[in-house]
């Protein structure tokens, strides 16, 4: 539920008239994104950093609060159809890819990009492997593979952080009118011919 001006009024015994337009806004971003975290808090901190969102996000994580992803990245599919499941590999010569079972309390795309999760496995470095779909996160714009992994049980879903695109297409062009193959390697996975 979204909260008013009123209702900040009514919880914080504060007058919100010299708020900036944008400050409910920033207010209901961080409540969605910081559900546990006290709506005074939240008022203080926008105060402290003059409303401005990104700052808001950065003092109140750096608190430790639970974080949670307003907009999952699995909102995003990447390709046309019949643009996998294709082959991979690993470019990197020496780190091999971290593999992660989908699931749990604390597992998402967020998590998997910024290792705050434990993998179950990995890709070895310049190892093939086979994807089956990809999607992209609403931050930064960070591609997840969802891959073939033989490491652990047959009826579990598995991912791997493919990185970003690589493609100039990428930023010149809607999904649904790139190509399958040229536009769909990434920072740490290649497409292979076949």
């Amino acid at each position: 539920m979204e909260l008013t001006l009123q209702d900040v009024e009514r919880i914080c015994r504060e007058s919100v008239e010299d708020w900036p337009p944008h400050a409910l806004t920033v207010l209901n971003n961080m409540r969605h994104r910081f559900p546990e975290y006290p709506v005074e808090g939240i008022v203080w901190r926008m105060c402290k950093n003059d409303f401005v969102g990104g700052k808001v996000m950065a003092a109140i994580r750096s608190t430790g609060a639970k974080e949670v992803e307003m907009v999952p990245p699995s909102a995003v599919k990447v390709g046309l159809p019949g643009s996998f499941p294709w082959t991979y590999q690993n470019r990197s010569y020496d780190k091999p890819l971290k593999v992660y079972k989908e699931g749990g309390k604390d597992w998402s795309f967020y998590n998997m990009r910024d290792s705050k999760i434990e993998p179950c496995g990995e890709i070895p470095a310049q190892g093939k492997f086979k994807v089956t779909e990809v999607k992209r996160g609403n931050e930064f714009g960070f591609c997840f593979g969802r891959i073939e992994y033989a490491g652990n049980a047959k009826d579990a879903t598995y991912w791997t952080v493919l990185g970003l695109e690589v493609n100039r297409t990428h930023w010149t062009t809607n999904d649904q009118t790139r190509s399958k193959n040229c536009d769909l390697s990434y920072t740490d996975a290649q497409r292979c011919d076949s």
